[in-house]
Formats: structure tokens, C-alpha cells, sequence
């Protein structure tokens, strides 16, 4: 439900489906990923950066973070950018 809310840029709607998941199942890698690329698309970097940290910790071989590292290249604790 998610995705469709967010295919449709409803993100408040996507957001609030991914949070669930995550609340479920705080591991979720995909729903970590989306929440990472929805915060992404709403340019709320720190917010992004949190689920990504996360994802990075839980899944540290998962391919998927090689394509959002470019997202995050000089990331330095407490500074958004």
C-alpha cells in the first residue's frame, strides 16, 4: 500500500503505511529502503540519512546501499545538507 501511495506522490500516505510496517517490524530492509527514498524525494536529508544509518547497521552487504551511498557522499555526523 505503501508504494501505490507513493507512485502516486502521496507521500504522507506512503509514509505513514512504511512507518507501520517498521512498527511491525522495526527491521524491515524494504520498508527501511523506501522510507530512506521517500525522504530522499521530499529533501528531508537527515531524515533519510537516519533510515539509511539503519539499513547500513541491519543489511551492511545489501547491494541497494552502494546506489544510496551516492546520496550521502561526505556524510558527516550532525551536519544536513
Amino acid at each position: 500500500m505503501g508504494n501505490c501511495a507513493f507512485a502516486v506522490q502521496d507521500y504522507a500516505q506512503a509514509e505513514l503505511f512504511y512507518s507501520r510496517a517498521l512498527n511491525i517490524e522495526a527491521t524491515h530492509r524494504e520498508a527501511l529502503y523506501n522510507m530512506t527514498i521517500l525522504f530522499l524525494s521530499n529533501n528531508e536529508t537527515a531524515k533519510a540519512r537516519f533510515y539509511y544509518e539503519q539499513l547500513k547497521k541491519l543489511y551492511p552487504a545489501d547491494r541497494t546501499l552502494q546506489q544510496l551511498a551516492t546520496y550521502f557522499p561526505s556524510y558527516q555526523p550532525g551536519v544536513d545538507r
